[in-house]
C-alpha cells in the first residue's frame, strides 16, 4: 500500500511538472487563465498602447505627444491627454489615425468611448464606423461619442481606430476608452 501510495505521489508530481512547463495542460486550465484576464478596463489618451499610426509627415507607427490643450480646447476628460502628432501640434491639414488594440475574451462586449477631436473624427471598431462627429468644433462642448455593442467586436484582438480630420492650423485628440469583457494583455499571453 505504501509503494502505491508513492507511486501515485511520484506520477503526480511528475505530472506538476510537465504542466508547469506548459508541454500539455488541460483544457479548463487555459479557460481559467484566459478568463483571468478578463473584465472592464478603461484607457485614456496619455497612455501608452495609443498609436498614431498615419497622417501627415508619420512615416511609420509611432507613440502620439502628449501635449497641453490649445486655446479654445476643452479641458482633458477625467485622467487622459490631450495627444498630437508632435509638440507643436501639427500643422498640415489631413487625417491622422490613432490606434489602440485591445483583446476580448467573452461574448457580449461593450465599449464607451468619450472623445474631442480637432477638427473632426470618426471612430472605427475592426474596419466598422461606430461613430462620427459633424462640423469643426468637435474639440468643445460635451465630448463626443458613446456606447457601441454592435457586432464589430471579434473574438480575440480588436482595433479601436479614431481617424481625425484636420482642416487648418493644430490637431489633436483627447479621447477617454472602457471596454468590457475584455483585457489589456489577454492576446499577449
Amino acid at each position: 500500500m505504501k509503494r502505491l501510495f508513492s507511486m501515485v505521489c511520484l506520477i503526480a508530481v511528475a505530472s506538476l511538472a510537465t504542466l508547469s512547463q506548459g508541454e500539455a495542460r488541460p483544457h479548463a486550465l487555459i479557460e481559467a487563465e484566459a478568463q483571468a484576464g478578463c473584465g472592464n478596463f478603461e484607457t485614456t489618451t496619455g497612455k501608452p498602447g495609443w498609436m498614431l499610426v498615419s497622417g501627415p509627415g508619420v512615416t511609420a507607427p509611432k507613440a502620439p505627444v502628449n501635449v497641453s490643450p490649445y486655446g479654445g480646447w476643452a479641458a482633458p476628460i477625467g485622467a487622459s491627454s490631450w495627444v498630437s502628432v508632435d509638440a507643436s501640434r501639427g500643422i498640415a491639414t489631413g487625417d491622422y489615425t490613432y490606434e489602440y488594440v485591445f483583446c476580448t475574451c467573452q461574448t457580449g462586449n461593450s465599449l464607451r468611448l468619450a472623445f474631442y477631436a480637432d477638427n473632426g473624427a470618426k471612430a472605427y471598431l475592426n474596419g466598422t464606423q461606430i461613430f462620427a462627429t459633424t462640423g469643426s468644433y468637435n474639440f468643445t462642448g460635451a465630448p463626443k461619442g458613446g456606447t457601441y455593442s454592435g457586432t464589430a467586436f471579434v473574438p480575440g484582438t480588436n482595433t479601436l481606430r479614431i481617424v481625425v480630420h484636420n482642416d487648418s492650423s493644430v490637431t489633436g485628440l483627447d479621447a477617454v476608452l472602457g471596454v468590457t469583457g475584455a483585457g489589456e494583455g489577454c492576446c499577449r499571453r
